[in-house]
């Protein structure tokens, strides 16, 4: 449990301190943003944490009616973990599953198209990816002669139901999953051939331990937390590929947004952006962490 509270303290510092650097450059950079305020540099900024620690970063001009940056970024919190959750879990699956599949056949045909298809993967952009699956499945659109199609833009759980709004879902998750499965696979499969030799792994087989229980029981879980690392460091591409999800497939969540705040220097709705962004990386960091001292016990 303390080991629990402090992580929680590191994430809320985490987010101060990413929030905090992003409203100095704002200020400093672009004054003119913010409205005329003769008080010091270092009260205004104090106000801005506290206004921020209270989910409160003024109101946007981006919208009709000048909402509330807080309620607009809240509004977008259900598509934006919806699409996390499932376009990780979606890359995880299909990266390491494919490695420990492969593994049996370090060298064979399967091992080397998995590993020609994860550098594309991981290569390709997203909204390439995305547009192509569009036009060659999507609903009326689609080029591929199909009886059904993926709908064309995503689909609130509440509004079209849960099978709706998974064949909305589906296709946006594989594509936000896809570089994280490449570079998980790639991970994955190094990370098997480096620990093939360890002596645990010897002497199971020499105990006659099946080749395909000893995969997946055993050599599977001590390869697999480098892999889990790789992957919590690569939670800010992932969010970056989230925001072009989002544009590609007309997602309600908090990323539609940032074009708009981007071009029109929206400064309340970017430092509301950037103070969901810091919080989302923050918290990957404690729930690969927890999963690391999950899957080895050795570790503090």
């Amino acid at each position: 449990m303390r080991w629990l509270a402090g992580r929680v303290a590191g994430v809320a510092g985490v987010v101060a301190a990413v929030f905090a650097t992003a409203w100095l450059l704002f200020a400093l950079l672009r004054p003119n943003l913010f409205p005329p305020d003769p008080r010091p540099l270092p009260v205004r900024l104090g106000e801005a944490m506290w206004d921020a620690a209270h989910f409160e970063f003024g109101r946007t001009t981006n919208l009709g009616g000048a909402p509330e940056v807080g309620d607009v970024l809240l509004a977008g919190l259900p598509a934006d973990l919806q699409l996390l959750a499932g376009g990780v879990a979606a890359g995880l699956a299909l990266g390491i599953g494919t490695a420990v599949a492969c593994a049996g056949r370090p060298d064979g045909p399967l091992a080397h198209v998995a590993g020609a298809v994860a550098v594309v993967a991981q290569c390709a952009p997203v909204y390439v990816v995305g547009l192509f699956l569009l036009l060659t499945f999507g609903e009326q659109i689609g080029t591929a002669g199909l009886p059904f199609g993926i709908p064309l833009q995503y689909v609130e759980l509440t509004d079209g139901g849960p099978g709706r709004w998974l064949a909305a879902i589906i296709v946006p998750w594989i594509v936000l999953g896809l570089p994280l499965a490449g570079i998980t696979f790639r991970m994955m499969r190094g990370s098997l051939r480096d620990s093939a030799r360890e002596d645990f792994l010897l002497a199971a087989r020499a105990r006659g331990v099946a080749p395909r229980v000893l995969r997946l029981r055993h050599h599977a879980r001590f390869a697999v937390a480098p892999t889990i690392t790789l992957a919590g460091a690569a939670t800010n591409a992932t969010i970056l590929n989230l925001a072009i999800v989002e544009r590609v497939f007309g997602a309600s969540g908090t990323y539609r947004h940032l074009d708009d705040a981007v071009a029109t220097a929206d400064v309340g709705l970017l430092l509301g952006l950037t103070f969901v962004t810091a919080a989302y990386v923050a918290v990957a960091g404690v729930v690969v962490d927890l999963a690391l001292r999950r899957l080895d016990p050795r570790i503090p």
